[in-house]
């Protein structure tokens, strides 16, 4: 089995530190930097994109529990690797560093520029949002009525 970057540990762990720039709260944990991160690449659905950065699947919904578990799994690689701090004082929350805005600032490419735009609108509606509440947001934007 060929592992693509597609949704990979890498690219996750890129778009997380695109997602923390734009974040307007100092801290976020992992459940809501995934339910972010959805919405971002999913931003069609919820009406903060002309695109999804994923492209129109029928199965995107279905994504979000992996999604949760592989944003942990980047984080965690993250914190290693000194470009996100963690708080513990409210449970799991992390926050972009220098060290990780110094990496994004390099970072060139259509998809990282898109990705920013996108997640800057996500993070001015949606970030102030409690957890459950995001989460009740995109389980009502996955059930389509039947035609």
């Amino acid at each position: 089995m060929i592992d693509s970057t597609y949704n990979s540990i890498f690219e996750i762990k890129l778009r997380i530190l695109l997602l923390l720039e734009h974040s307007r709260q100092e801290f976020l944990s992992s459940d809501m930097i995934a339910a972010l991160d959805f919405i971002t690449v999913y931003g069609k659905e919820f009406n903060v994109s002309d695109i999804n950065l994923h492209g129109d699947n029928r199965f995107k919904f279905s994504e979000l529990p992996s999604r949760r578990e592989k944003v942990f799994s980047a984080l965690k690689e993250l914190v290693k690797d000194n470009m996100v701090d963690i708080d513990l004082s409210k449970g799991f929350q992390f926050q972009i560093n220098n060290r990780g805005y110094q990496f994004i600032e390099a970072l060139e490419s259509n998809y990282a520029i898109e990705y920013s735009q996108i997640a800057d609108v996500v993070c001015e509606n949606y970030d102030a949002m409690d957890e459950a509440e995001l989460y009740k947001l995109i389980q009502s934007k996955s059930v389509v009525p039947m035609k």
